[in-house]
């Protein structure tokens, strides 16, 4: 019974005081013999459940002193007023101000790519095969740099350096890539052929900068021209890559026979 007095005490006090002045509201159940803990169930005669309901009609919920007042709203809003994204001043901001802060934001956005890639396997898998085809590459980009410049000597606009690269791209597809590409490795006449074209074709340009003391063209007469059609220089040109291109296949063939240079001992 001490049990049972001590729960409902916890629960409610009120409803401990009306149970210690009569006792008789309530008797104990024991507990079945085969249980192990202490334990005890309590059973309401229903004598008590009015006399419960009449105690707590005594509690009311009223509304708190502080929130009946009409500017609750603003009370709440000014405790609330947090200044979470001041106020940007952009009166002096000038295009200036934005380039440099585009300029900033390319560089940040393009470190931050060069990170990310140095730092990711594969682009090492696929730069390592440069190692392999780097001779293809580098003669690639010498083509479309020279197609670049012969476009632009074309229209008038080649520089010295263009004009460089147009001659070393067509000379280098000429005598170098052909036998790069049939015998798998460069030596002798390749070079040979390569420097002796350069010098032949920068001869008339030696020979101006010998007489004239300078590169720029002199005036001449137009009958001296040779002026052929389109179609027949390009079919020149095509021929002339050909015969080089069939040159170069038949290199190591030729190596082989026996003769030429392995008479000189002879």
């Amino acid at each position: 019974m001490a049990v049972g007095v001590r729960l409902i005490a916890v629960s409610s006090p009120i409803l401990s005081r009306a149970l210690t002045a009569n006792p008789r509201f309530f008797h104990p159940i024991p507990m079945p013999a085969s249980t192990s803990f202490p334990s005890c169930f309590i059973h309401l005669r229903s004598e008590l459940i009015p006399s419960f309901r009449q105690s707590c009609k005594r509690f009311v919920l009223a509304p708190h002193a502080s929130l009946s007042s009409p500017n609750v709203p603003s009370r709440i809003s000014e405790s609330l007023n947090l200044e979470i994204f001041p106020s940007l001043d952009l009166t002096g901001l000038t295009p200036l101000h934005l380039q440099v802060l585009a300029i900033l934001a390319l560089a940040l956005a393009v470190s931050k790519k060069v990170v990310h890639a140095l730092l990711n396997p594969f682009f090492w898998l696929y730069f390592s095969w440069t190692w392999l085809f780097w001779p293809w590459i580098l003669a690639s980009s010498l083509a479309i740099y020279g197609l670049y410049s012969a476009y632009r000597h074309s229209i008038g606009l080649a520089t010295v350096i263009e004009q460089l690269a147009v001659v070393t791209s067509v000379i280098a597809w000429l005598t170098i890539v052909p036998t790069a590409h049939f015998n798998g490795f460069l030596e002798g006449w390749p070079f040979v052929l390569f420097f002796f074209y350069h010098y032949f074709f920068f001869l008339e340009s030696s020979v101006r900068k010998r007489f004239y003391g300078d590169l720029l063209p002199r005036d001449h007469d137009a009958k001296w021209d040779v002026d052929l059609p389109r179609p027949f220089r390009a079919a020149f040109f095509l021929l002339v890559l050909i015969g080089h291109w069939l040159a170069a296949f038949e290199g190591p063939e030729l190596h082989m026979i026996s003769g030429g240079w392995a008479n000189i001992g002879t």
